[in-house]
């Protein structure tokens, strides 16, 4: 599989979600889809097991990847550190529009620098966070965060 992102010129959107293929396999894919991919646009990832083995390689993708606008990776197993990480790629990712992270494992230690990582992206439009238990305070940075950023549209 690892080859066909690095050979496939057309594919736009590929749906993994509730396809429990591990965290090893995600991350082969993971590191196809940072640098060999040109054409994904959409990655749904929700229930796929996405968790903290394979952040790194999630975060890596994210911060390196030209095309990806849209990625789902609700309801997965990320914990704190992990949605975290991800997150943090916020900060150096230019294309993402539409991020989905709700109905994890993480609470409002896995939000609490998001404010920080909205604020430096330019790109992202709507964000998906419901279900995660987030704290008024959290939510409160979230809000003025998405004030600065006139370009975030949507946060649910």
């Amino acid at each position: 599989m690892n080859h066909l992102f690095y050979v496939n010129e057309s594919i736009k959107e590929l749906n993994l979600a509730s396809n429990k293929i591990g965290f090893k396999s995600l991350g082969l894919i993971f590191k196809a889809l940072k640098t060999g991919n040109k054409t994904l646009k959409v990655l749904y990832l929700n229930n796929a097991g996405v968790n903290d083995f394979c952040a790194d390689e999630l975060y890596e993708m994210l911060c390196q990847n030209e095309s990806l606008m849209s990625l789902n990776i609700m309801g997965n197993s990320l914990s704190n550190r992990g949605m975290d990480f991800v997150l943090s790629s916020l900060r150096m990712n230019k294309k993402l529009k539409i991020l989905s992270a709700g109905n994890s494992q993480s609470d409002a230690k896995g939000f609490a620098n998001l404010d920080k990582y909205l604020s430096m992206n330019k790109t992202l439009k709507f964000l998906e966070i419901r279900n995660n238990n987030l704290e008024d305070e959290v939510l409160m940075k979230i809000s003025k965060a998405m004030a600065q950023n006139q370009e975030l549209f949507s946060v649910n």
